[in-house]
């Protein structure tokens, strides 16, 4: 199949990190994939690092409306000339520029829109329109995005699914990235958290459990992975001290490949308070074979088989996270357990495989209903 896929984001996200990784499982398939992404987005050059097809110069989410109207021109004239068979969106912006485009053309492309962010959609009878007629079948990258469509529009008739996103697992065990690991040079236990410095990534949070934990187990290590954002290292830094824990907690700042400090931690950590519709972290930690131990936000409860690959906790519960840590700290028999199940379950259900295949099986039924 000829497929477009479009997602314009200005940052790395989940949306850009679904639409790219979408792209690459699709071209493993045989498929013939073109990206849309501007080339100043994160999305162009990871698509042009992992060597896809990606078109930089058309930009479907411009801000200006007279600029907007030439890009869905170029846009038009682009799909014209590809003969797409699908035309999936990302983005909510991405959305109703491909809907403008694709209506001018006399043998469209399918219309296919992918839900891979937090955002309730706006009810409005434009957003009506281009979800009830114009678009041929959503896919929801969580089950907990699905709820937020259905109460909007009217999709009773509606082809939807639910694909999580994927991971290539069988690149977090392989590669010299696994020798020489000085990360675990740190005492043990080792937990770790990988996530930018931000106030809805639970940081805080996860300090003051470490008091309770500490108590039980002195020598523990917390490695914080990530770039500083709205939160910076000194702050954190400053808030360990005044709990008397700052020994035992270490910053790595943004590792450029985070897999060799992952792979050196015992138990891994989402203390998420919101977003986490895909939660990589959490894929990635399962490759490597750690169990996870996550709060209850969003897709984590899907990704979490409590008691079998990792724990839930509530989310801004310093008590409750330092208690599952220590239930996993306390038994190496049951950690080890969980992390093995946590392997297997990333190999059947995060697998870039799996993602393309899911993918291309819903592209085909929509293909096949609409023909």
């Amino acid at each position: 199949m000829k497929i477009l896929i479009s997602a314009q984001v200005r940052w790395w996200n989940a949306s850009a990190y679904y639409a790219v990784t979408t792209a690459e499982a699709l071209g493993r398939l045989g498929h013939d994939v073109t990206i849309l992404a501007h080339e100043a987005t994160p999305a162009y050059q990871q698509a042009l690092e992992r060597g896809l097809n990606v078109i930089g110069d058309i930009n479907p989410a411009e801000k200006n409306p007279l600029k907007l109207l030439r890009q869905i021109g170029k846009l038009y004239d682009f799909i014209k000339a590809g003969g797409y068979d699908i035309l999936n969106a990302h983005r909510p912006e991405d959305h109703i520029s491909l809907a403008l485009a694709q209506k001018r053309l006399k043998k469209p492309g399918l219309l296919v829109r992918t839900v891979s962010d937090v955002r309730t959609p706006q009810n409005n009878p434009i957003n009506k329109l281009l979800h009830e007629s114009w678009t041929a079948g959503i896919i929801y990258c969580a089950n907990v995005c699905r709820p937020r469509y259905q109460k909007t529009f009217n999709l009773k008739e509606k082809p939807e699914t639910v694909i999580h996103s994927g991971i290539d697992v069988e690149a977090f065990s392989r590669g010299d990235w696994l020798k020489d690991n000085p990360y675990l040079k740190y005492s043990q236990p080792r937990i770790g958290v990988v996530a930018r410095l931000s106030l809805n990534k639970g940081h805080r949070v996860l300090i003051e459990s470490a008091v309770k934990v500490l108590e039980k187990h002195p020598k523990a290590t917390f490695l914080i992975i990530g770039k500083e954002e709205e939160v910076k290292v000194a702050e954190l830094q400053e808030v360990a001290a005044s709990l008397g824990v700052a020994e035992a907690f270490h910053f790595t700042g943004k590792l450029d490949d985070p897999r060799q400090a992952m792979s050196a931690l015992d138990i891994g950590l989402i203390t998420s308070t919101e977003s986490e519709v895909i939660s990589r972290a959490a894929q990635e930690f399962f490759a490597l074979g750690r169990p996870v131990i996550a709060t209850k936000v969003n897709v984590l409860p899907e990704m979490i088989d409590e008691g079998a690959n990792g724990l839930l906790v509530d989310a801004g519960d310093a008590d409750q996270l330092a208690d599952a840590i220590l239930r996993l700290a306390g038994s190496d028999e049951e950690r080890m357990m969980m992390g093995e199940r946590a392997r297997t379950y990333a190999q059947k259900r995060h697998d870039l495989s799996i993602l393309g295949r899911a993918t291309e099986t819903f592209f085909k039924f929509l293909a096949g209903a609409f023909s």
